[in-house]
Order: structure tokens, then C-alpha cells, then sequence
């Protein structure tokens, strides 16, 4: 997938995000919490499949590669998406970053493409910046 389209799928994801919200808050008889609503937000419009992908990638340690049979090792949240799953599913799960272009897969494993996620990351100021 190229960039342009990994741009694309994530900003249609954010921009139905912001639809839900404005949703939410305009409704005048909002039956949530902000707790309530905040995890609706999270969870509603992004597919199981997609949350389960954002969290292997970013689980991925930067600057070490991987091997795919740890992968599902790395955290608890991950053993707990990929138990009862066979090694299949975390492939395709790979198969689709490397796609994106969001990891790197080697004969030994796998690794983050820090140059490309940064590449969607907000710019920020340097720590020692004084606004204004």
C-alpha cells in the first residue's frame, strides 16, 4: 500500500471518529458518561482488526527486529488478542503493515518503520521552545 493510500485509510478512520463525536456531544440528550463516551469513540468505528494491528505495531520495540514467533509474546494485550490463533493470523496481520509500509520483515523477523509512522506524526515544538 502506498503511502498516500495508508494516509488516506487513516484520516477517513479519524474523520468518522470526529463525525461520532460531534455526534455525541451535540446530541442534547446524551445518555453517556465521559468515560462511557470516550471508550465509544475508541472503539466504535475502527474495526477489531484494525485496533488489533495498531496495537502489535506499536508494540514492536524501535530499533530491534522481532522474530514472528515472539510477536505474540510482546505484551499481555497481545497474547490475549492472538490466543487461540494459529501464527497465520499474525502473519497476515504483518503482511498487512509491510503493505502499508509500516514494518519491515526480514528473514529473521520483523521491525517498525519509524521513518514512515513519523512521517503521520503531529510536528512538535523543541522542549526548550518558549512560546511567544
Amino acid at each position: 500500500m502506498s503511502c498516500s493510500r495508508a494516509y488516506n485509510a487513516i484520516r477517513s478512520t479519524t474523520s468518522t471518529a470526529c463525525r461520532a463525536k460531534n455526534f455525541v456531544d451535540e446530541t442534547e440528550a446524551n445518555p453517556f458518561t465521559k468515560e462511557e463516551a470516550k471508550a465509544f469513540l475508541e472503539a466504535a468505528y475502527v474495526p477489531a482488526v484494525d485496533r488489533r494491528r495498531r496495537r502489535l505495531l506499536l508494540s514492536l520495540p524501535v530499533g530491534e527486529i522481532t522474530p514472528t514467533a515472539e510477536v505474540r509474546h510482546l505484551n499481555a494485550e497481545l497474547a490475549e488478542e492472538y490466543a487461540g490463533h494459529t501464527q497465520k493470523m499474525i502473519n497476515r496481520d504483518l503482511n498487512a503493515l509491510q503493505d502499508m509500509g509500516l514494518v519491515h520483515r526480514t528473514r529473521s523477523g520483523v521491525q517498525p518503520a519509524i521513518d514512515q509512522m513519523r512521517a503521520f506524526m503531529p510536528l512538535r515544538a523543541p522542549e526548550n521552545h518558549q512560546p511567544g
